[in-house]
């Protein structure tokens, strides 16, 4: 059964498992920010570069090639015009997005939902 605490919905099932995230950023001091509001929730559990298998990844734009092309991927971009590069991108961000808003974002990647800006 899942109930909703604070801002995230929690599972109690004895089968849940946290989410292996990927923080691959150039910025090492964002990277360290956002993986600390990452460790802070039930269901994430942050890696950094090198950190063996992961279940999604939080790139920018210096950084994509630290993850495995073959998992879902969220982008933190300050491109404009939100082009989408080549890859298993599943959603492409402001790098000045909120860290709540990026785990968000990470979630329904590992679920398989891509994120879009388009139908605005």
């Amino acid at each position: 059964m899942e109930t909703l605490a604070g801002d995230r919905i929690v599972s109690n099932s004895a089968a849940s498992r946290r989410l292996v995230v990927l923080v691959a950023l150039g910025d090492a001091a964002r990277a360290e920010r956002l993986a600390a509001t990452l460790a802070a929730s039930d269901d994430l559990l942050p890696v950094v570069a090198g950190g063996g298998r992961a279940d999604v990844a939080i790139i920018d734009d210096r950084s994509g090639d630290a993850a495995p092309a073959s998992i879902p991927r969220v982008l933190l971009s300050g491109r404009t015009g939100g082009e989408r590069p080549a890859g298993e991108v599943f959603a492409v961000m402001p790098a000045s997005a909120d860290d709540l808003l990026i785990a968000a974002a990470v979630r329904l990647a590992a679920a398989g939902y891509r994120v879009t800006g388009e139908g605005r």
